[in-house]
């Protein structure tokens, strides 16, 4: 029995529906409420069922200001910049973003063209490109580019910022640290790529309070420019702190078109999303990185269906919080045949391939290592055999 309820609202029947697809075709009943006028005796009824049937209370609820279409970013905003590089304005800030990747570039540009003043700390040729080029990106869903003017620094002997993005792999947290000793001042450091380790993964010596983020989109670099596409699933996810500098930059990204989600345990958080993006990673890999293949094959889809939550539940078992709540929901053990279903039609959908297999493809070792850490972290505990199977075997 499956009893859903929903705010009222066209969008989120659109939504239900969309559950009942996923649905199709199993031995399950559903029934559908406002939940402004579900009763008590109603709920009841949805939860003493017999106990042969799987009980599953969904509350759907679906903003129509969030379901708007997203307003292609605005490219002249970031002409806006061009005469601020080097200082801040009244009302933005003076940003440094070490690692000009596709996410420093993406995060670097959305949050020039917002307004502050962003320079990049030099690193290899790619900063020469930067240099000459500014920061360019590109959401290939939208088809909306923004390029922002920056700063490039040789070297950030003696400078002040008021925040720091760290867009770089956990390999390279140490020499960040080392060329981020030099600063003046006391910068918030928001580290903003995967850490399974959280915050005890985070080096000692910063010239400032630090923080963890995560990006909520997924990316590849093509000829200068960074493509990325945004994940509805996952908005950019940005530790709970109350500092003015972190919703300085939570503002600017909404103000951009960014979906951003303040998180309480971010450690945690990173812990969770650890597990999930090394399983489907992993299932991609055995399926050579096609996620029409994997889309066809349901013991695969399978495997990485029960290895999410059994290694969620050994989490759950050392005590670890933030668990995403969309995560939570799909990949609870009564979900199974439902979370099959809907990672069969995503691998299928056009963002199978934009939010999955590409980064799978161009982050491979770093997908690995992630999977090693999963390992290593739950080898204290009874391993489930899902996750075992699924992230120890060779791809």
């Amino acid at each position: 029995m499956i009893l859903l309820c929903y705010d009222g609202s066209e969008d989120a029947r659109a939504a239900i529906s969309h559950t009942g697809e996923l649905l199709g075709g199993q031995p399950t009943t559903s029934r559908l409420f406002n939940h402004s006028t579900v009763t008590q005796k109603e709920r009841r009824r949805a939860t003493t069922d017999p106990p042969s049937a799987t009980t599953i209370l969904l509350r759907v609820e679906t903003a129509a200001h969030a379901q708007r279409p997203r307003r292609a970013p605005d490219r002249r905003n970031a002409i806006a910049t061009l005469g601020e590089l080097g200082r801040g304005t009244a009302s933005g800030m003076k940003i440094l973003v070490v690692g000009a990747g596709v996410i420093g570039t993406v995060y670097g540009a959305q949050l020039g063209a917002a307004g502050h003043a962003v320079s990049v700390l030099a690193h290899g040729a790619r900063t020469d490109e930067v240099a000459r080029q500014g920061l360019r990106a590109r959401d290939v869903v939208a088809n909306a580019a923004t390029d922002s003017p920056v700063a490039v620094l040789n070297q950030s002997d003696g400078e002040t910022f008021d925040l720091v993005l760290v867009a770089l792999r956990r390999d390279h947290f140490l020499s960040a640290a080392a060329q981020l000793a030099p600063l003046s001042g006391s910068p918030a450091v928001l580290f903003f790529r995967n850490n399974p380790d959280g915050r005890a993964g985070l080096p000692a010596d910063l010239p400032g309070p630090t923080f963890l983020g995560f990006p909520g989109c997924r990316r590849h670099n093509e000829a200068g420019v960074a493509d990325y596409a945004l994940i509805a699933q996952q908005p950019t996810a940005l530790e709970k702190a109350g500092y003015r500098r972190l919703d300085s930059f939570h503002r600017a990204l909404e103000s951009r078109g960014f979906a951003v989600r303040p998180t309480a345990d971010m450690s945690g958080w990173l812990a969770y999303h650890t597990v999930f993006i090394a399983s489907v990673c992993a299932a991609l890999y055995h399926c050579q990185t096609d996620p029409q293949r994997l889309a066809r094959d349901r013991e695969q889809l399978s495997l990485m269906c029960r290895a999410i939550p059994e290694g969620f539940s050994a989490l759950r078992k050392q005590g670890v919080l933030g668990l995403p709540r969309n995560l939570a929901l799909l990949h609870a053990r009564p979900m199974l045949p439902v979370a099959v279903r809907y990672w069969a039609r995503s691998m299928r959908s056009p963002m199978g391939e934009l939010a999955f297999a590409v980064h799978a493809r161009r982050a491979e070792p770093e997908m690995r290592a992630l999977a090693r850490d999963v390992l290593g972290r739950l080898c204290h505990d009874d391993l489930p055999d899902a996750p075992r199977e699924l992230l120890g075997a060779p791809g």
